[in-house]
């Protein structure tokens, strides 16, 4: 760590990924996907968030160094109201709010990745819970991909490597060639 600008603050001299914050349609289906995915996190905390115009729940799951912070997508009630608003908005041609995001097509978030030790024994955790598998990856010479939906529809990629060498993992020239078109 080094100072920054000669103050008594520091700064990491690596970043790295502490939480991710996502917003699903149920929590315990989400917290139940990733305690499978991996059985030795835990909830962290959890609780209601609460102010004038909503109230929802929030969820921590994850270990000492990272968790996914849960929260929950808000109520019909408020959905209705954000629908005339956005009904409203679209009328007078001020503003357009999409009404859904199609992955991989509009901006936000697609998936999150997790590096993990044994790809295949999570697969058969995910499996035998029943999770729908996602996307079959390409065969790649040092690494596994799969990918997996929770029961809310949130995409979760996961990753084994094969070598410890930073060049092969970091390959994208093999996908390159195999892609098909």
């Amino acid at each position: 760590m080094s100072s920054w600008f000669g103050t008594n603050l520091t700064i990491l001299s690596t970043p790295y990924l502490e939480h991710l914050n996502l917003t699903t349609r149920n929590i315990e289906e989400t917290k139940d996907f990733l305690l499978t995915a991996f059985p030795h996190w835990r909830i962290r905390g959890q609780g209601v968030i609460k102010n004038s115009s909503y109230s929802r729940k929030w969820m921590h799951v994850g270990d000492d160094v990272f968790y996914c912070a849960l929260e929950s997508a808000q109520s019909n009630e408020s959905v209705l109201f954000r629908n005339k608003i956005k009904n409203l908005l679209i009328h007078l041609h001020t503003y357009i709010i999409p009404y859904s995001r199609l992955p991989y097509s509009d901006p936000g978030i697609n998936h999150v990745g997790f590096a993990v030790d044994d790809i295949d024994l999570l697969g058969k955790r995910l499996l035998k819970k029943g999770y729908k598998q996602g996307i079959i990856a390409e065969d790649h010479p040092f690494r596994k991909r799969i990918y997996f939906y929770d029961n809310c529809g949130n995409e979760f990629e996961f990753i084994q490597y094969l070598s410890s060498s930073l060049i092969e993992k970091n390959d994208y020239y093999y996908d390159t060639l195999t892609a098909k078109l």
